[in-house]
């Protein structure tokens, strides 16, 4: 036998302990685990999991599916930790698209869902929530402790494995709908009451954050909000860091993105709550939004932008050529609540 016939053999040996035991902890079979199964099972679903996750992935996988087939409630909600580690394995093979290893705190997410339960009453009509990019779903846990059963609640990831996490954790919930898409091409027939995002926007292009601003404030209804994160102190040193070691084009568009915000923030009411306790430390930003601009121009240093539209564009004085940075291939795979220096 090859080594890869028995790499094979062994991982299927053991995706039938991990099937084995969540159907024994679903109560649909009655014979337990054997000694060195459950060895196996202890070992690899509390301790080892870093060093394989898929043990961890089937099995939780295995055991939503079961009691949603019961029409039980599963008892999973993962570990910060377990987050962490599959941030880790998206992390390295996106790195561009998952801006962070670590997942949200706790304190974060409070702060990005603040407005879910705020002013709500029992009077209060059915709202509508959307979650974009919400990667294993730390923010999408927050939205959900705080709406009410009537409410729904959106839910847009374009990375694959991602989105299957989601609807393992979240899937069975009839009120929220897990989607598979990008944020450009989701249209729904309606606007949320909340917005909740956590996109590495300085990871995209100058042009890109604009028209993802746009694409928020289409979605948000008038007296509703959109909030996003950025974290204190990363954005100043990132454009040292530019400064110093990377290219013009990058630099402007830095310092481009930086603008937009600066922008975005005197055309929104804003408010903003500081959390301290979070790696590292970050700013939830909430964006009101009290009517729907048909038009609007804004024109900033080197860049001018069109809401419905936001276009960027630069002509750098150290260049013959104009300089249009308009590179929108970070749009397709970004992902996750949990992003590098937003």
């Amino acid at each position: 036998m090859t080594v890869g016939n028995r790499f094979l053999s062994l991982t299927s040996e053991l995706d039938r302990i991990a099937t084995k035991k969540a159907f024994f902890d679903a109560g649909l079979q009655t014979d337990d685990l054997t000694i060195l199964e459950n060895l196996v099972h202890r070992a690899l679903n509390d301790v080892f999991y870093v060093f394989y996750p898929r043990y961890t992935q089937v099995y939780h996988a295995k055991q939503i599916e079961v009691f949603t087939e019961k029409g039980e409630i599963p008892p999973y909600l993962p570990s910060s930790l377990k987050e962490g580690v599959l941030f880790i394995h998206r992390f390295i093979a996106s790195p561009t698209s998952i801006g962070s290893i670590f997942p949200s705190s706790k304190n974060l997410i409070d702060a990005m869902t603040k407005k879910i339960s705020e002013g709500v009453a029992e009077s209060t009509p059915p709202r509508r929530y959307l979650d974009v990019g919400a990667g294993t779903g730390s923010f999408t846990e927050g939205v959900i402790a705080k709406m009410r059963p009537e409410d729904e609640l959106d839910v847009v990831e374009y990375d694959l494995d991602l989105c299957n996490v989601l609807k393992r954790r979240f899937g069975h919930l009839p009120n929220v709908h897990i989607h598979h898409v990008s944020i450009f091409e989701f249209n729904p027939s309606y606007q949320y009451d909340v917005v909740v995002t956590g996109l590495p926007l300085n990871n995209f292009s100058a042009e890109s954050v604009g028209k993802l601003f746009e694409k928020y404030e289409e979605l948000t209804r008038p007296g509703g909000s959109f909030c996003y994160f950025e974290y204190l102190f990363l954005p100043a040193l990132s454009q040292a860091f530019k400064r110093v070691f990377a290219s013009l084009e990058e630099l402007q568009n830095f310092e481009q993105i930086l603008e937009i915000k600066k922008q975005i923030q005197k055309q929104f009411p804003i408010e903003e709550e500081i959390v301290y306790w979070n790696l590292t430390p970050a700013k939830a930003i909430h964006c009101q939004v009290l009517t729907q601009v048909a038009s609007r121009s804004l024109t900033i240093t080197g860049c001018e932008c069109r809401s419905r539209g936001f276009r960027s564009s630069s002509r750098s004085s150290h260049s013959k050529t104009r300089r249009e940075i308009l590179d929108l291939s970070p749009l397709a795979p970004y992902s996750s609540n949990d992003r590098l220096a937003t």
